[in-house]
């Protein structure tokens, strides 16, 4: 008998139901409620079980957002740390552009310097310009003079 039945019955009982003592309406109705009350109570405990999961859920979902929160700082502090490194960089490398012109400018200049005759290669030995040991050299001196033939 479902419960629908049983509850018209319950409501609305005939003779037979009440003075009937073979009737099963009132068992049925105890076995009924009984169900009903272990199906509570098994809803409750999974709904206290549920509470407890939606908790640890919230929990959890409050821990990622504050973590999420601090990778999003960290990330900030990366993003400025990054812009600062390359403001740097192109200062540096503006800086070694320059430097790199200045040495080139100073090879040419040595290699100019390098191919001219100077006091060594020179063939006069009484001379007054002539450096003593640890002096510069001069270098396309006018009174330079190549090697004697002969």
């Amino acid at each position: 008998m479902d419960c629908k039945e049983l509850v018209d019955r319950l409501k609305s009982p005939t003779w037979q139901d009440i003075e009937d003592p073979d009737s099963s309406l009132l068992t049925d109705a105890a076995t009924a409620i009984t169900d009903l009350l272990a199906r509570a109570e098994a809803a409750e405990a999974e709904n206290s079980q549920l509470d407890g999961t939606v908790a640890t859920l919230m929990e959890s979902n409050k821990k990622l957002a504050d973590a999420l929160r601090e990778a999003e700082a960290r990330c900030d502090r990366l993003n400025e740390a990054r812009e600062r490194a390359n403001e740097a960089c192109a200062k540096w490398e503006g800086r070694c552009r320059m430097a790199e012109q200045e040495r080139d400018t100073y090879k040419i200049f040595f290699d100019d310097v390098s191919s001219k005759p100077d006091c060594n290669t020179c063939c006069r030995e009484q001379c007054e310009y002539k450096p003593k040991i640890s002096q510069t050299t001069r270098f396309n001196c006018p009174l330079w003079r190549g090697q004697k033939e002969g």
